[in-house]
């Protein structure tokens, strides 16, 4: 249960900022260079930096280097990993387990 928590953790954290979000949304549309992004996005360098790591540590995009530039894009495999993962969370099923306190 322990790595599937981290793992979770891990995942959402890409989610859980604004311009994490906005990089998210550029890319939608298609593999894009770290100069795309950062023309469209109001980040430093070393904030595009930071925030593209957290999302390719969530597994929500892939990076690949040419020459001095990074393109990233979406990582369809971490997308539907992150959904298997909310589907874990709120998914009902059918066992329930009784609580002592309320006797239910």
């Amino acid at each position: 249960m322990k790595d599937i928590t981290e793992e979770t953790l891990s995942t959402f954290k890409g989610l859980t900022d604004p311009k994490r979000l906005e990089i998210l949304s550029l890319l939608r549309k298609g593999e894009r260079c770290a100069c795309h992004i950062l023309d469209r996005l109001d980040l430093t360098q070393s904030q595009l930096s930071y925030h593209c790591k957290i999302l390719i540590q969530s597994k929500l995009i892939k990076c690949r280097h040419e020459g001095k530039w990074c393109y990233y894009s979406l990582n369809i495999a971490g997308k539907e990993r992150a959904k298997e993962l909310l589907d874990m969370l709120i998914i009902e099923t059918e066992q329930t387990e009784s609580c002592e306190r309320c006797k239910n």
